[in-house]
């Protein structure tokens, strides 16, 4: 991200021509750099400039050469202003003399113009007694209090705690500065300083402590020669951790003092301070992760509602005030599902999680700060600045919608354009007494959003499919532009004839997609190839940007390799997934694991060699928590179509798995990418035992509560792997139950019963005698349930169970580790081998394990 200190007022530079140089002249695209320099996070112009020379005032000299530099070289940075660096930009480091020379050249007209290096760098009074403060680069430490301690006095400067204008009436502009102090204990006190311009140099006048400990700043200005805060603060009745009051604070300069001279009452903070605002995230914890610049994302708040865009796809959410005023509560987040380049893919994710978790909100030093707790517990704060009234306007553009979009007009199809209508156009005839006419629909994806024509507002893009009668579906890509909330068409593209669209996001006003096409030794019917295609508008219309010819690669399992999703539907758009429900698959190494909505699975698959779009799913195992309807329903036919997958392929950057069902009908399961916390932290949160267990509870279990629902079904043999002749393996329909449990030694079955969920089950009404027992004595007995002392509860799997060597891991827990069956029992607490499993051509291997302590066991 850029090392961006804000200014308030911008300054222009401009280079004398060669006739106005000293003797010595340099043409004015004649530069040599003694020396290159890449600039760090932290980095200022000033700093580089003591670093090469020794002498901080010669950082014009640097920026001059960088921009001379520039117009030959573009590897070189162009520097539009010196207090404004990015890390990552290569600048031109002259020879001392040179720098010399360019920086008399380049010295502002205006001397009088504070600059924010200048103050970061100045020397301030009245914070500790009889001691000045000089800063370097923004921050100061003293001494420690004792010799060898680590406590010692600071103050930092933030550049954005700064204002501008005249305080002492010499029409001249002065500068108000905010520091915060700390002396080694929890309190942070603020400062509220005056600076005075005298002939281009900062002054410091007068220094006073802002009452209470650390007031929130919503915004500092000068009006009238008096400094202007308005603050959050403690009222009366606020515990110290709790401000609530919301007051405007006037200080003016009186002799060589900054006076307070009056404090206004505006009321008590609350949520709705925060509707109407425009935001743009900066940083994702403070100072510590800063978004880097061509990554835009934005929070705006409107009556309970907070919505904009997360860097790739825009969001939108609803939010309350918690239980004080400045506590808040969001709600589940919705957002569109485009698929984007990296680093907006990932940064995307990592906002919208931390936005979830988002429980305070607060101003810190004229920003919007959201605070969030991470997996690991400790605390996040999302640092926002307020956007810009440009970038607010085109935010309030209202946004294209789906269905304006499904009856919108197309050309570029036919000669004349088209008008869908719910999503779809159906021509005349070709002949009276034909049924084949020309059709066009809407591809059954979300449409892509982002800016086509550079005006800041998001555009949409759609794709459509085109067939006249023939066997040919041929796919055209489609821009339609937003002028006012309304789509406007301009043109569309012909892509292929039946294509598969792997990936698709909108970056830099270009539409980038990778698409699967023809390749060396693919047959007509299966394009197995990957190939980019770029298009933008020119002239207005949309066309397709013609790049290098490219080597096709041919996809494979790689492709699909460390890839996570979740469904959307359980065929095409018929079967939407139930809502509060998330049904989940992962791919690694040849393996399958995820979750059915209710319980985990995991498989493996194969690809076919001529085919690699021909998919093998080998039977799938998974745990067996009773679950309520809908869900089983639902996770019941997910697995019945998963298990019958035969060909898979990509939809518009979504997954599809398509299988034949019972009636020989093919169905889709449509998954859209799926939105993960940052890599590895939910593994390694959930492999981290996170209570201490005594001893281990081993529980026979049976059936305490007779429910009162009743279903009709039978038994067919004892439950499998549990050893008891009391547990049953029962279906009802089609559905297995394993296991159901007789109660009280008699006829009565009760299945569906989970004592780590609390759920009662169903009674079994027998439709048939219950057969003879097959599970022996002196048969081992498993484990049915294990919980962990994370809390976590892994089920016993039925199926194909993962094995390494000699030993099978057949539980699955919640995060898709697995269980090895073999506990060490030596003590009063039970271990297992909790393990992370993967799949290559040798067979199961363990990828990372670790042991850990289990509660309790129901057998």
């Amino acid at each position: 991200m850029k090392t961006i200190y804000k200014l308030f007022y911008f300054m222009t530079a401009l280079l004398i021509l060669a006739m106005f140089l000293p003797a010595i002249t340099i043409a004015q695209d004649d530069v040599t750099c003694e020396s290159e320099v890449t600039v760090a996070e932290g980095d200022w112009l000033s700093t580089i400039a003591e670093d090469a020379y020794g002498d901080p005032t010669l950082y014009t000299g640097i920026a001059a050469a960088t921009n001379l530099k520039a117009k030959t070289d573009s590897t070189f940075a162009t520097i539009d202003s010196n207090d404004v660096i990015e890390p990552g930009w290569k600048l031109c480091i002259p020879d001392q003399a040179t720098a010399e020379q360019l920086s008399t050249a380049a010295a502002p007209a205006d001397t009088n113009v504070l600059t924010i290096d200048q103050l970061a760098n100045a020397t301030y009074t009245g914070i500790y007694d009889d001691q000045e403060v000089t800063l370097t680069d923004g921050q100061y430490e003293g001494e420690p209090f004792v010799e060898g301690g680590a406590s010692r006095p600071t103050v930092n400067f933030n550049p954005n705690d700064v204002a501008f204008g005249d305080l002492n009436g010499d029409g001249v502009e002065d500068a108000a500065v905010l520091l915060s102090e700390n002396s080694g204990g929890s309190g942070t006190f603020l400062y509220l300083a005056a600076v005075i311009n005298q002939d281009g140099q900062p002054v410091n006048v007068a220094t006073t402590q802002l009452p209470g400990n650390n007031p929130e700043i919503k915004s500092m200005t000068i009006d009238a020669e008096q400094i202007i805060l308005e603050v959050v603060t403690q009222g009366p009745d606020d515990p110290e951790c709790c401000p609530s009051a919301k007051q405007r604070w006037t200080y003016a300069l009186q002799g060589d003092e900054l006076v307070q001279i009056s404090v206004e009452d505006l009321g008590t903070v609350s949520l709705a301070d925060l509707d109407g605002t425009s935001w743009r995230l900066v940083d994702f914890n403070f100072d510590q992760q800063p978004v880097p610049d061509e990554v835009d994302i934005t929070a705006n708040f409107s009556e309970g509602q907070l919505s904009g865009f997360a860097g790739c796809n825009n969001y939108t959410t609803s939010i309350a005030e918690g239980d004080t005023p400045q506590s808040l509560t969001i709600s589940p987040i919705a957002s569109t599902m485009m698929a984007c380049p990296e680093p907006g893919m990932s940064l995307e994710t990592q906002y919208l999680t931390a936005l979830q978790n988002v429980d305070q909100w607060s101003y810190l030093a004229t920003q919007l700060a959201l605070s969030y707790i991470n997996e690991d517990g400790s605390l996040g704060t999302l640092m926002f600045e307020p956007q810009t009234e440009t970038d607010a306007s085109a935010e309030s553009v209202p946004a294209l919608t789906a269905d304006q979009l499904r009856n919108a007009t197309y050309s570029g199809i036919y000669d004349e354009p088209v008008t869908l209508t719910d999503g779809r156009y159906e021509g005349e005839p070709f002949s009276e007494d034909s049924a084949e006419r020309p059709t066009v629909m809407m591809v059954s994806a979300p449409p892509l959003f982002g800016d086509l024509d550079g005006d800041g507002v998001d555009d949409a893009v759609v794709f459509l499919s085109e067939n006249s009668g023939g066997t040919g579906h041929f796919i055209y890509v489609a821009a339609q532009l937003n002028q006012d909330g309304q789509p406007v068409d301009a043109g569309a593209v012909l892509i292929e004839d039946r294509i598969q669209i792997k990936s698709a996001a909108i970056e830099n006003g270009q539409i980038m997609l990778e698409i699967i096409t023809d390749g060396p030794g693919d047959a007509a019917c299966c394009k197995s190839h990957k190939a980019d295609k770029t298009y933008a508008l020119q002239d207005g219309q949309l066309a397709e940007i013609t790049g290098e010819t490219e080597d096709l690669v041919r996809i494979s399992a790689d492709d699909l390799n460390g890839t996570s999703w979740t469904l959307v539907d359980l065929n095409l758009d018929q079967q939407p997934v139930l809502t509060d429900t998330e049904v989940t698959i992962s791919f690694q190494d040849g393996q399958i694991t995820g979750s059915g909505g209710c319980n985990t699975y995991n498989s493996s698959f194969t690809l076919g060699e001529d085919n690699p779009f021909v998919m093998t799913i080998d039977p799938v195992a998974s745990t067996r928590k009773a679950c309520p309807e809908p869900i089983l329903n639902q996770e019941t036919a997910f697995f019945t179509a998963l298990q019958n997958v035969s060909l898979w392929g990509y939809q518009v950057g979504q997954l599809a798995l398509s299988y034949r069902n019972d009636q020989g009908d093919f169905g889709t399961l449509i998954f859209a990418p799926q939105v993960t916390t940052e890599a590895g932290s939910a593994d390694n949160a959930a492999m981290t035992t996170t209570a201490a267990v005594t001893a281990t509870a081993v529980i026979s279990y049976t059936p305490t509560e007779i429910p009162t629902e009743t279903q009709a079904g039978s038994c067919f043999a004892n439950a499998i792997g549990l050893g008891r002749t009391d547990a049953w393996r029962c279906t009802v329909g089609n559905q297995i139950y394993d296991p159901c449990f007789e109660v009280n030694d008699a006829p009565t079955v009760v299945c569906g019963a989970n004592p780590t969920t609390g759920d009662t089950g169903f009674v079994l009404e027998l439709t048939e005698p219950l057969p003879e027992p097959n599970a022996g004595q002196g048969q081992s007995s498993k484990a049915w349930l294990v919980e962990l002392a994370d809390g976590q509860v892994c089920g016993l799997m039925t199926g194909t169970v993962p094995g390494v060597g000699d030993r099978v891991a057949p539980y699955g827990c919640p995060d898709g580790s697995n269980l090895f069956e073999d506990f060490q029992q030596d003590g009063d607490v039970w271990m297992a081998e909790k393990a992370v499993i993967g799949l290559n051509d040798d067979g199961y291997f363990i990828e990372q394990s670790e042991m850990v302590a289990i509660s309790r066991i129901w057998k």
